[in-house]
Parts: structure tokens; C-alpha cells; sequence
């Protein structure tokens, strides 16, 4: 779960930047983990639980998530 989209760095990258240009431009891996650090956990868990409601309104049955302790 991301606490703000991906959508610029997906762009970047099918756009054939590389990921030291999408995290010079302010985007990446350590953009989104201090999202999540910023974020509370009543607000990760709305987000969360909003994103697997709407997977299930399309018929998703299954779901795989990970996660990093740190």
C-alpha cells in the first residue's frame, strides 16, 4: 500500500527514465516508504481496506501483500 500514487513514476519509467532519474525527480522507492512513515495508521488502514473493497467489487478473490519490518 502507498500512502500517495505512483502514477509520475510510472510515467517516468514507461517514459524510459531510470530509477536514479524518477528518484532525482523526487519519486521512488524512498519517496513512498516515507509516505507511509508520514502517514498515520488509521489512514493507511482506510486506504488499505478501500482498495480491497473495490477488488472485490471487480471480482478479485485472492490477494497477496507483503510487508518489511523496520
Amino acid at each position: 500500500m502507498f500512502a500517495e500514487p505512483r502514477l509520475v513514476d510510472f510515467e517516468k519509467r514507461i517514459g524510459g527514465a531510470g530509477y536514479e532519474e524518477v528518484a532525482a525527480a523526487g519519486g521512488g522507492i524512498r519517496s513512498s516508504v516515507a509516505g507511509v512513515r508520514r502517514s498515520s495508521r488509521g489512514e493507511l488502514s482506510k486506504k488499505v481496506l478501500a482498495a480491497l473493497n473495490a477488488m472485490l467489487e471487480q471480482g478479485t478473490s485472492v490477494v497477496e501483500a507483503k510487508s518489511v519490518m523496520g
